[in-house]
């Protein structure tokens, strides 16, 4: 029997929600990031949706792909990071939301220029940084 299972999974329910999280750039992550509420949506959803549309994404895929760019447009939206890289291998609708996010945001696809970058969006063991 595996102890604390349940209590577990109810803590890290209640920790992605925003319960005991102290630091406060944390809470602002889970709240404005992570979990916005349902009632709350960025400017950027619509060019993102249309992205994925052009490009004929219609499956299962394609709503993955569009949760991550959303959750990356909320990321950009709240970190505003100065520069940053972005895989050449990835689908376009990743550039798409970090452009929604800032459309001065400078992008880069170089790993030699990655480590100046204030985030990182590459796909797990293609891109070597």
């Amino acid at each position: 029997m595996m102890g604390g299972g349940v209590s577990e999974t109810f803590k890290r329910f209640r920790h992605s929600r925003g319960y005991g999280v102290h630091s406060p750039f944390a809470y602002r992550l889970v709240m404005n990031v992570v979990h916005p509420g349902s009632l709350y949506e960025y400017y950027g959803y619509f060019d993102i949706d249309a992205t994925l549309a052009s490009a004929g994404c219609r499956s299962c895929v394609a709503w993955r792909m569009r949760a991550d760019a959303r959750l990356l447009l909320r990321l950009a939206a709240t970190l505003r990071p100065k520069k940053v890289f972005v895989d050449p291998e990835l689908h376009t609708v990743y550039t798409t939301a970090l452009h929604a996010a800032d459309s001065r945001m400078p992008l880069t696809g170089d790993p030699a220029q990655a480590d100046g970058c204030g985030l990182i969006v590459a796909s797990a063991p293609t891109t070597p940084l």
